[in-house]
């Protein structure tokens, strides 16, 4: 999701709210990507046949849209056997080289980030497609808390969707050229920092509540120590409210994020009446918010 993410973000925000991408991760922009779908036609009774809808028939405007948009657009057709079945797929590859034209058809296609997103959210999920009932069953009933080690990974050929070639321009300390890389060359802590920006970002002006369970984990210290103000600032400088000119002072996007750390970097970048301090009580056991001297 990390790659739709950045994807939604690069393409949408402004210079201002992408400050903590190119100041921190020194990303300067996305130069191409590649959409690979595998149009798998879906049946109810697992069997297939020509009166059964095709899974994308429901966005095939918008992709017909998006060919338009593509530098290159190709088909190829595979035979595979699914349900003891010989099935004929059809493999879609569309070649997007990302420049001012291909950003402006973009949001006209998809007026928002989040419109953005959420289509290829829907493509990922379309992936379960490629695991079994009785893969999907054990997981489903699976009393264990640790199951994405169940979770299958399918095959390129066997999935619906995946991202190929998704090259990010990337300044690199000492290089005079910035330099296209693919998101697995990137750190964890760049994933993090990549996934956690961009989710709050995509959803700034709308209606959420994010719950972010120690998002600094893979964070230097200097990300952590920095990372509410970052967060703050980014989240202002693309919110509606600001560009309408209405009172900055009546702005507070980060009221709709509960996170929890147990970093002394994120709790020094945070106002003390933003920070609740949880702690057992020693006699009922019982969890309790306040400190040592006021437990109010």
């Amino acid at each position: 999701m990390s790659q739709a993410v950045l994807l939604a973000c690069l393409i949408y925000e402004n210079e201002e709210t992408l400050k903590p991408f190119k100041n921190e991760l020194g990303i300067i922009g996305l130069r191409s990507f590649r959409m690979v779908i595998n149009n798998l036609t879906l049946n109810r009774n697992h069997y297939y046949s020509s009166k059964n809808p095709k899974v994308l028939d429901h966005i095939k405007l918008t992709f017909e849209k998006l060919k338009l948009l593509a530098s290159c657009c190709y088909e190829s057709k595979v035979t595979k056997a699914v349900y003891d079945k010989e099935i004929e797929t059809e493999h879609i590859y569309m070649d997007f080289f990302v420049d001012s034209e291909l950003i402006k058809g973009l949001k006209i296609l998809f007026p928002i980030s989040f419109d953005f997103f959420r289509f290829f959210q829907v493509l990922y999920e379309l992936n379960i497609i490629a695991f079994s009932n009785e893969e999907k069953e054990d997981i489903y009933k699976s009393k264990g808390y640790y199951i994405d080690y169940k979770v299958p990974k399918g095959l390129p050929n066997e999935t619906s969707f995946f991202f190929e070639d998704f090259f990010i321009l990337k300044n690199i300390q000492d290089e005079d050229e910035p330099k296209p890389l693919l998101l697995r060359e990137f750190s964890d802590g760049e994933h993090q920092f990549i996934h956690t920006m961009g989710i709050c970002l995509m959803l700034k002006n709308r209606r959420s509540l994010l719950l972010l369970d120690e998002p600094e984990t893979h964070f230097n210290p200097s990300w952590r120590a920095k990372f509410i103000k970052i967060l703050d600032d980014s989240i202002k400088a693309g919110s509606k409210d600001l560009m309408y000119g209405l009172n900055p002072a009546n702005i507070n996007y980060l009221k709709d994020i509960l996170l929890t750390s147990h970093s002394p970097f994120i709790i020094s970048d945070c106002m003390p009446d933003n920070v609740l301090f949880f702690d057992r009580n020693p006699e009922t056991k019982n969890f309790r918010q306040g400190n040592h001297l006021n437990w109010d």
